[in-house]
């Protein structure tokens, strides 16, 4: 029994440091797939309220200031197409 006892713990040992020497290697991934679930969850249904009202706190940003004038764009109105073109096939806008 004590044989049995010394090898299980041996193979524990061996997957412990396993996992733990994993971590170490790809702590760099982990953190960016912990960011990148932490950011998906923000469009989550229940709570998507609550987390646009929140988004600067947990995205922090900056204002820039202009340094020259605002140029105005001219206005120019045009008709929109009744039909477009996607991935080789003619649309229609009503479809």
């Amino acid at each position: 029994m004590g044989r049995f006892k010394k090898w299980l713990m041996g193979i524990l040992l061996v997957l412990i440091l396993g996992v733990g020497v994993s971590v170490i290697v790809f702590w760099h991934d982990i953190q960016e797939i912990r960011g990148v679930m932490k950011y998906a969850n923000v469009f989550k249904k229940e709570k998507l309220v609550e987390n646009f009202r929140s988004l600067y706190q947990q995205y922090p940003s900056t204002t820039l200031q202009r340094t020259d004038p605002v140029y105005l764009l001219p206005v120019r109105f045009r008709e929109l197409p009744i039909s477009y073109v996607y991935s080789g096939e003619t649309k229609k806008i009503s479809d």
